[in-house]
């Protein structure tokens, strides 16, 4: 979990509140929104977006758990994130301690600890510039159909959208041809051990894949072609014959 500083973007209440515009009339209500949250799940992928703005303190952040992704997915057992200071003050430790959430910042020593979500900024980033390109979107309007489309696309090591890993299901997100498809329940135990199974064996592959060497190809040793080909490509060690003398 970590922020993401955007492109200040000022958006009208009423395009974010549904019936403002009826409760305040039709005056100039803006929110200016510069940052942006990204939390993933490390083992489903899973990932919520949320548009932030500039005075945003540890409570408000406390907050986007409780009243957001609490009833959503629930609270996470444990939480990692960068150094920012609204992760490290002590109210935000005290609210992790206090439900049970275990807090592990990660360090210049240590960047690999918050690996995953670098990664999964270099995705997101692109996803807006393209919102912007094709049809002027900013970024801020553009954060509900780049969650969904994070969320449903397909992931390589593990074989599954993040939403079918999590809720069992791929969701409809637009218009579908008749009949109407009845979505297909997987068993979340098994939806659950197949993507940490196929998540470990990616992991594990990148370790051991062979590596060849520059100039110097790997022969194939069940293959006697090749086993011949090396050995005629040695070079000549012969000692040179020379007179001698009688």
């Amino acid at each position: 979990m970590d922020f993401l500083s955007m492109e200040p973007v000022t958006i009208p209440c009423s395009e974010l509140i549904p019936g403002y515009r009826k409760l305040k009339g039709e005056g100039s209500h803006n929110i200016s929104f510069d940052k942006l949250l990204v939390i993933s799940c490390r083992h489903t992928d899973f990932t919520f977006l949320i548009p932030c703005i500039k005075e945003l303190n540890a409570k408000d952040v406390i907050d986007m758990f409780e009243k957001w992704i609490k009833p959503t997915v629930g609270l996470p057992y444990e939480i990692i994130t960068d150094q920012d200071v609204l992760f490290m003050s002590a109210l935000f430790q005290d609210w992790a301690n206090s439900v049970g959430v275990r807090h592990k910042a990660s360090s210049a020593y240590h960047p690999q600890t918050d690996g995953s979500s670098e990664r999964k900024n270099k995705t997101i980033i692109p996803m807006f510039a393209v919102k912007k390109l094709e049809d002027g979107t900013n970024w801020v309007q553009a954060t509900p159909s780049v969650q969904i489309e994070v969320n449903t696309a397909v992931s390589g090591p593990r074989g599954k959208s993040p939403w079918h890993i999590l809720l069992g299901f791929d969701p409809k997100i637009g218009s579908t041809p008749l009949p109407i498809p009845i979505p297909i329940f997987s068993n979340p135990a098994k939806r659950f051990y197949e993507a940490a199974e196929n998540l470990t064996k990616a992991r594990s592959s990148k370790h051991t894949k062979p590596t060849k060497r520059e100039g110097h190809p790997l022969p194939t040793l069940l293959d006697p072609k090749s086993c011949c080909q090396q050995r005629t490509s040695q070079p000549d060690i012969t000692p040179p014959n020379y007179p001698q003398n009688g």
